[in-house]
């Protein structure tokens, strides 16, 4: 099975620690990482750097390697891997319409119009035309965010419309408010179908799995990818409760303009961080509300997060437990390109910038690559400056707070990379994965790894 030389490993923990001690504007707030093969064995794990201690700001503390962190778009692939396991037991059909009719009626053209495009209007402002949607939605299209629905973190037009047309002041106080608001006045961006946004449109997925099985997300959750994979850290949250334990979490922080870090406490009431603790809302099954977001409502840790990515890369069974998480023809299905060549000519730029992100352009990365199941697929072999990367048909994805995972079937690898800091696609952020994954790739025995 795939290995790491030993030189390489030193050479990966060196850079790790380079950058978590660098100046500030190169300087990453604490890391982990991990690199796991099929067998489940960890072939490299390390942690590095100080992070502010919560319950006391003005302290700092060595990062541990079982600090947790709020997963963001990460949780996409537990949403992908529940909504494969409901299709595999024949009580989801990803191409059926009727399921979003039945189980969405939100979505439906009655409630949601299209947005055609933003005309001036009155000074400074701008006013929608609309349009009627043509086409039905399907359940592969919100998992593949080619559903014509968008979100106001990553979409500059959503943002303004929200806005009353208005391009400035874009930023309510925290970027959840902006998630809330998004999901308290959605309409589609495009025709479903047409072309890929990367959206809010997976967040539905949460409302079908409750509604299907009658189960929380989070139960669900526990019993068909927590407790198979052999998780011990890691769980979702609804909205409305505190997370246990914050002194075990990763304190999350955003980078100023002079390149610091300000940490951005989990104190009692932030909606953003979950932490409102309200005990008096009720969570589905108990009531009618949906209670879980697909994009926040993971906290865990990076081993946890390895140990997925193992049963992924092993055929769908976890090497740690023996149970079985997913088939191999739905693991198969994940990891190829979905899109077609039109949509894969209009899948360029992952975001428009915003108040916690940077933009990404997946295609200059990977020309040849597409859109799998709720994550992107490598289309040729990762360059990287004098090195190589991931190979093709490697299928990975973010999160918000700069989190980098990947499975390589072909080299028999999966990575973890964890940070808890804001704007997602810092510099420095980019390029810590981009020379930890050259590091990766020369140190994998030859004579061991699925070359």
């Amino acid at each position: 099975m795939a290995s790491i030389s030993e030189s390489s490993a030193e050479r990966i923990r060196a850079i790790t620690d380079r950058y978590t001690t660098a100046e500030e504007r190169q300087r990453v707030p604490g890391i982990n990482i991990r690199v796991i093969n099929k067998d489940g064995a960890t072939i490299l794990s390390h942690t590095s750097g100080q992070i502010t201690r919560i319950e006391n700001p003005s302290e700092t503390r060595p990062l541990n390697p079982d600090d947790a962190v709020r997963f963001y778009s990460v949780g996409k692939l537990f949403a992908a891997v529940a909504a494969l396991q409901l299709a595999e037991r024949g009580l989801l059909d990803l191409d059926d319409p009727k399921v979003v009719e039945k189980y969405l009626p939100q979505f439906s053209p009655e409630r949601m119009k299209v947005l055609k495009r933003l005309e001036p209007g009155e000074p400074g402002k701008r006013q929608p035309v609309w349009e009627e949607r043509m086409s039905p939605i399907t359940v592969r299209m919100l998992l593949t965010h080619t559903a014509g629905v968008s979100h106001t973190i990553f979409d500059a037009e959503h943002r303004e419309m929200l806005n009353g047309g208005s391009a400035s002041n874009l930023s309510p106080k925290t970027p959840w408010e902006i998630y809330r608001a998004g999901q308290d006045k959605h309409f589609y961006i495009d025709q479903p179908g047409v072309r890929f946004h990367y959206s809010g449109g997976m967040e539905p997925i949460a409302i079908l799995v409750e509604k299907i099985t009658g189960m929380s997300l989070r139960n669900y959750y526990d019993a068909n990818i927590v407790k198979p994979a052999g998780f011990k850290h890691t769980r979702a949250y609804n909205v409305e409760e505190s997370i246990p334990e914050p002194s075990k979490l990763h304190t999350p922080s955003m980078r100023s303009p002079d390149g610091s870090f300000k940490p951005q406490l989990m104190t009692a009431g932030s909606t953003f961080y979950g932490l409102r603790a309200n005990d008096d809302f009720k969570a589905f099954p108990e009531s009618d509300k949906h209670g879980y977001s697909v994009s926040t409502t993971i906290v865990g840790t990076a081993g946890d997060l390895s140990l997925l990515l193992a049963a992924l890369l092993n055929d769908g069974v976890s090497p740690v437990t023996g149970e079985r998480v997913l088939s191999p023809e739905s693991i198969k299905m994940m990891a190829t390109p979905q899109l077609s060549p039109s949509q894969i000519e209009k899948h360029r730029r992952v975001g428009d910038p915003g108040p916690v992100n940077h933009s990404a352009d997946l295609g200059a990365r990977d020309p040849k690559g597409s859109i799998g199941i709720s994550c992107a697929v490598q289309g040729e072999d990762r360059m990287i400056r004098t090195g190589r990367g991931r190979k093709a048909g490697s299928f990975y994805w973010y999160g918000l707070a700069n989190m980098d995972w990947w499975v390589d079937p072909k080299a028999g690898i999966a990575v973890v990379a964890t940070s808890h800091f804001f704007p997602w696609q810092d510099p420095a952020w980019v390029d810590y994965v981009g020379e930890v994954e050259e590091a990766i790739y020369d140190g994998l025995e030859p004579s061991k790894a699925h070359l």
